[in-house]
């Protein structure tokens, strides 16, 4: 059951990460930025069945082994089947089956969402879960805070000499 919840709060992390490093989670590099728009694009109907995002096992950066494919869009419902690595098969196993929902930039799944803001300079990504026990309600969150890097001054242009 913890596997599944890491990989339903992972969800968001790997588009926008997918996205960043090329299915590699080797970490946010470059122009964050415009990877953030490219991810809201893909939620705007760029995704389709069958498409996969994979944290590479064999990666030394990371980690982590899973695989998410989306098995198929209803509206804004994703339906996806996660996958973790077993390196004594060799292979891919399937881990579960589960529905989640995409509004504009959070990804929801029954009491968890994970949130995408960029405001400036800084992509806040923010993952929320709730639970009730006997103690009562408790909200558990995680805020990871990334600052985009400088984009490199433009040249200036060849001062072109005055006629007069």
């Amino acid at each position: 059951m913890k596997r599944l919840l890491l990989s339903l709060s992972l969800v968001a992390t790997l588009f926008f990460m997918a996205s960043c490093t090329g299915g590699g989670a080797t970490g946010l590099v470059g122009e964050w930025g415009l990877t953030f728009f490219e991810w809201q694009e893909y939620l705007n109907g760029e995704l389709v069945d069958g498409d996969s995002i994979t944290l590479d096992p064999t990666d030394p950066n990371t980690d982590d082994d899973m695989k998410l494919v989306i098995s198929h869009i209803d509206g804004n419902d994703y339906h996806f089947i996660s996958y973790e690595w077993s390196p004594k098969q060799g292979d891919w196993k399937q881990l579960a089956n589960f529905t989640t929902t995409i509004e504009g930039n959070k990804i929801v799944y029954d009491d968890e969402s994970v949130t995408f803001n960029v405001s400036g300079n800084t992509l806040t990504i923010t993952a929320e879960e709730s639970e009730v026990d006997e103690d009562g309600t408790w909200t558990w969150r995680d805020k990871n805070v990334y600052k985009r890097l400088s984009a490199p001054a433009a040249e200036k242009p060849a001062e072109v000499p005055s006629m007069f």
